[in-house]
């Protein structure tokens, strides 16, 4: 019985830290995004600043 307690509790802390991963990849994948859109955005926002001198 011990060894199949160990046994779940080992493939249930695998399964957790699976799941965090790829949590966090999908936090980091949308930041990257966020941060790139904001890159656009500001570029965008210059070159219609010089387009106006």
């Amino acid at each position: 019985m011990t060894l199949w307690a160990l046994l779940f509790l080992a493939a249930m802390s695998l399964t957790l830290t699976i799941v965090l991963a790829g949590q966090y990849a999908r936090i980091q994948t949308t930041t990257q995004l966020v941060r790139q859109y904001d890159q656009i955005a500001v570029d965008s926002a210059t070159e219609r600043t010089r387009a106006r001198r």
